[in-house]
Order: structure tokens, then sequence, then C-alpha cells
């Protein structure tokens, strides 16, 4: 069921599993969290380009939605589960980089300043 306590349901949240539609993307980036995304297999494959970068970055994980996708999923947060560490690394990667988590004010700045 739709739920409008989204923001505080992200913000409590040790790991996030979604969807990667844009809306779902710029929301679960702006909470910092660590994130397991599952991109939507139809719509010319949109929701994977949406984190193609943070991907290449190591700042999320994917997971394929294919007739694998329970079994991939479960041995993923198996391998959480045994290794928290694991989530500790991905949250200092989301974190390290503090300019590309404020790419709207950098845009914003350069807007006014031309």
């Amino acid at each position: 069921a739709y739920s409008k306590k989204i923001p505080e349901y992200l913000a409590k949240a040790t790991l996030v599993i979604s969807r990667s539609g844009a809306m779902s993307v710029a929301e679960i980036e702006a909470t910092k969290r660590p994130v397991i995304y599952i991109p939507l297999p139809i719509a010319g494959g949109h929701q994977a380009k949406n984190v193609n970068l943070q991907y290449s970055q190591n700042k999320c994980l994917i997971i394929k939605d294919d007739e694998r996708l329970n079994k991939n999923l479960s041995n993923l947060l198996e391998s959480i589960l045994i290794n928290p560490e694991l989530l500790l690394e991905l949250h200092s990667r989301i974190t390290s980089n503090e300019s590309h988590n404020n790419s709207a004010g950098l845009i914003a700045k350069d807007l006014l300043n031309n």
C-alpha cells in the first residue's frame, strides 16, 4: 500500500532495496543510505541507466530482475549479514565526495554566476 511516511522510513533504514526510477533514485541518494537497486527490466532500460554512474563509482549495488532475482537477492543479503562491513564500506563511498551530493546547488551557483 502507498505510504506518506517514505522519507521517515528512508531516514531510519540501514539498507534500502528499491527499483531505480528517477524519483526513487533522487530520494534515496539524498538520504545517503546504502542501497540495492533492482531496475525494472522494461521501459528501454531507463531504470538501469538511472544508476549507472552510482554503480560505476561503487556507490550502490544492483541486482538484475530476472528468473534468478530471488536467489541472487537472498545470497546478497546473506553476504551482508555475514559481513556487515560491506554496508559500512558502501556508506563510506556514498558520503566520501560531498560535491556530487550537492549537484543541484552547484548548478544553481553556476547559473547565477553567468
